[in-house]
């Protein structure tokens, strides 16, 4: 049987709101910050500098996708828990110290409000293994509740319950993300879940003519035809390697930001030198010039496995015996991280944009446009990287790169 226990309201569902149904209209949205936390300042540089560690760790010369906000959510929520050595691991890890991270998360969810026009979701639910009488901290609880509006479910870790995880997934990922969890395991102790899903139009609609057959010029030296979306943006960004361009969805709150090495650059040099200030610096100082921009039409789905390389980063005891989630519970369970996995979606099309990501931490018991503007191009016609950007923070929602058709 399957207990709820009542954070918050059951009515919100959603749960750190990176947009939620609605528009973009930057003229109307009215934000307190709570915490006085500057969201265009260091914090936002970490956070990129950890989102960018983690593509880059996982690049082997294919696409690649990932949500930084969803991984940082599902990593600070089990981060609350621990104590010692494996806090201190976490808050290196995420260049800020898990209450900073906390406040952090909370505001920059909130940043992204519901409006007419773009669609995001973002969500967070604890699943708690019955057979283990796990009772949480009070603080932990409170927490969770406060920051992250996390629902908190008691059930018997079976098919059922696996059944309520990847629904709970598929409905805050638009049906983009249908599952996380696969063969639950009755051992598993602990499930947390983030899901975040994003919807955009183009500010400008592509007419037909607009499109056409182009060949992508692969990393691996291969071609494919594809379907190139040509248009005239008037935002020009460089960064230390690379160029590129920016352009607005419907409503202005979100743009695709998309970056190409410069000629003389290797992609892959490209990618090692990609660093979140040069990054942050360029989409923050755009240069106004006609650009003629064509832009492929592309798919990509992603499953990555993070524990290797969350370690590699230097979160070492958190998935080995001296794991310390002393702050998790009201007993010492004696519980450590058996894998972080993380899955995402995008499709990039004349219409707009969908993408989606969801984040599952399991955790186990131990042991067990004016005429006299310049003119440039940029043709993504060869390997390139994009981001999905909200535009009042200007902090990237989605990182990717693209480097075959």
């Amino acid at each position: 049987m399957k207990k709820f226990i009542k954070v918050i309201s059951a009515s919100l569902a959603a749960v750190i709101v990176l947009g939620a149904v609605g528009g973009c209209d930057n003229h109307d949205r009215k934000k307190t910050n709570k915490y006085d936390v500057d969201l265009t300042g260091d914090d936002r540089t970490e956070y990129l500098s950890f989102g960018l560690d983690v593509m880059k760790a996982n690049y082997d010369g294919g696409n690649q996708l990932i949500s930084p906000i969803s991984i940082l959510t599902a990593l600070t929520m089990v981060a609350n828990g621990a104590d010692g050595i494996t806090l201190e691991e976490f808050e290196d890890v995420f260049g800020m110290s898990v209450d900073e991270a906390n406040k952090y998360i909370y505001m920059l969810s909130k940043s992204f409000e519901d409006s007419e026009d773009c669609k995001t979701n973002n969500a967070n639910a604890i699943w708690v293994n019955e057979d283990y009488g796990i009772e949480f901290d009070k603080e932990y609880l409170n927490t969770m509740s406060e920051f992250y509006s996390s629902d908190v479910y008691k059930a018997e870790f079976n098919k059922s319950t696996e059944k309520d995880m990847n629904k709970f997934v598929d409905k805050y990922t638009d049906g983009m993300i249908p599952e996380i969890v696969d063969n639950l395991d009755s051992n598993s102790a602990m499930i947390l879940i983030n899901a975040l899903s994003f919807e955009g139009k183009w500010s400008k609609e592509y007419r037909p003519n607009d499109i056409e057959d182009m060949t992508f010029h692969n990393l691996d030296g291969s071609t494919a035809i594809v379907q190139m979306m040509s248009s005239e943006e008037g935002e020009f960004i460089e960064t230390s390697y690379g160029y590129g361009v920016m352009k607005n969805y419907e409503g202005g709150e979100y743009k695709f930001v998309a970056l190409l090495p410069n000629e003389d650059v290797d992609f892959n040099d490209f990618i090692d030198t990609l660093e979140a200030e040069d990054f942050l610096d360029a989409i923050n100082n755009p240069v106004t010039y006609k650009v003629y921009t064509k832009i492929p039409e592309f798919t990509s789905e992603n499953t990555y496995d993070l524990s290797d390389v969350l370690v590699e980063m230097g979160l070492e005891t958190a998935f080995d015996d001296d794991a310390n989630f002393s702050n998790l519970t009201k007993e010492d369970n004696s519980l450590c991280i058996d894998s972080v996995i993380h899955k995402t979606f995008i499709e990039v099309n004349r219409d707009g944009t969908k993408a989606a990501a969801a984040t599952k931490v399991d955790m186990m018991p131990l042991a067990s446009a004016i005429d006299d503007i310049p003119t440039i191009e940029v043709t993504l016609d060869r390997p390139f990287v994009y981001a999905i950007v909200e535009t009042e923070t200007m902090t990237p929602v989605f990182i990717g790169i693209t480097a075959q058709m």
